[in-house]
């Protein structure tokens, strides 16, 4: 007894329709040549357990064979395609799906065709926008270490003038202290000159007393010689 299992979900089928195969074991499932899976296209697959989409073609009609062979054996199932009533109607309305479909596909490979176009427009444009970005990320850099070099070079300027402002308050200070020196001295240079004035006047008066004290002498004495 084959253990493979398999359930169709339709033993009767109409030209164009589709039917479920249903799998429980790992097989090489063989279509009839008017028959294909809905998912590959393909009328031969080797297939994992599973539900798996038959589409029957147009071309399809009468007793049409289905092959299953798993490890376990093989099994052939027959299924009987109807033909469908207004056969060519459904194969015009057919064609006219697949022309439409077709320039569907036109449309669609034309704007994908546009979207390549784009994306190598955008793909310019973003290495553009890297080269930009980098050469202003490098000019950033640049800048900041300017801007900290900038900073530094400031710091050493604050610090120089704090120095020099210290430096000069030692010299208002300085210059203070010499004109208060200078007008102590110049008090000192008025008492000595007011001082030499008064030396020179006393002394003029001395000169002059005593030149006066020697001439009263010298006058007593010679009259003194007079009377002797």
């Amino acid at each position: 007894m084959i253990l493979l299992l398999f359930l169709l979900s339709a033993i009767t089928v109409f030209q164009g329709g589709s039917f479920n195969l249903t799998i429980s074991e790992q097989s090489v499932v063989i279509l009839d040549e008017c028959m294909f899976f809905e998912h590959s296209l393909s009328n031969a697959e080797n297939l994992t357990p599973g539900k798996y989409t038959v589409i029957v073609g147009y071309g399809c009609e009468g007793m049409k064979t289905i092959t299953l062979m798993s490890p376990l054996g093989e099994e052939r199932i027959t299924v009987d395609v109807k033909r469908v009533e207004n056969f060519n109607k459904e194969v015009t309305e057919l064609q006219k799906e697949i022309i439409k479909l077709r320039r569907e596909n036109n449309a669609l490979s034309s704007r994908v065709d546009y979207l390549k176009s784009l994306v190598e427009i955008i793909n310019s444009i973003n290495v553009d926008l890297y080269d930009k970005i980098k050469v202003y990320a490098d000019e950033n850099l640049r800048l900041k270490k300017e801007l900290e070099d900038a900073r530094v070079e400031l710091a050493n300027y604050s610090k120089n003038l704090s120095n020099m402002s210290s430096k000069l308050f030692e010299l208002q200070r300085s210059v203070e202290e010499l004109r208060t020196e200078n007008l102590n001295l110049k008090s000192e240079i008025k008492d000595v000159e007011s001082y030499l004035k008064s030396v020179t006047f006393y002394t003029d008066v001395f000169k002059f007393s005593t030149i006066l004290l020697i001439a009263i002498l010298v006058g007593v004495f010679l009259a003194f010689l007079r009377r002797y």
